[in-house]
């Protein structure tokens, strides 16, 4: 890549591989730059997203808005909006609206969190 196109355009915004996450080497590399509490806290992601589907038939992520789905993730990944869609393609999500829409399943979850948190800190 860096011979043809001189350095200048990453692999990630070529090439963007299926990914089979049954697949040990491939979950391996997604996860490389994850720590362990990133492991947990989509762990905790998940088992909200769960509850929510039991407590509220009918629930689903199309209903969280992307505006918000955004302002998550770049909050999350710390980086400019101009930056959005470069970043998304780096961690594997092609673009800044396909991440949107992968990340809303992590919506729920991410906001029951931040509720906790922010009760616990009033709660002092």
């Amino acid at each position: 890549m860096a011979q043809l196109t001189g350095g200048d355009v990453p692999a990630h915004q070529v090439f963007h591989p299926p990914l089979d996450l049954r697949d040990e080497a491939s979950v391996a590399l997604l996860l490389d730059g994850e720590s362990g509490e990133d492991r947990k806290a989509v762990a905790r992601y998940a088992a909200a997203l769960a509850r929510i589907h039991r407590s509220r038939p009918g629930f689903s992520t199309d209903a969280v808005r992307d505006h918000l789905t955004r302002q998550i993730l770049l909050r999350v990944w710390q980086c400019p909006r101009a930056d959005f869609d470069a970043e998304a393609s780096a961690r594997g999500l092609v673009c800044g609206a396909r991440a949107v829409e992968e990340a809303k399943r992590i919506v729920p979850g991410f906001l029951e969190e931040s509720s906790e948190r922010m009760e616990a800190r009033h709660a002092c």
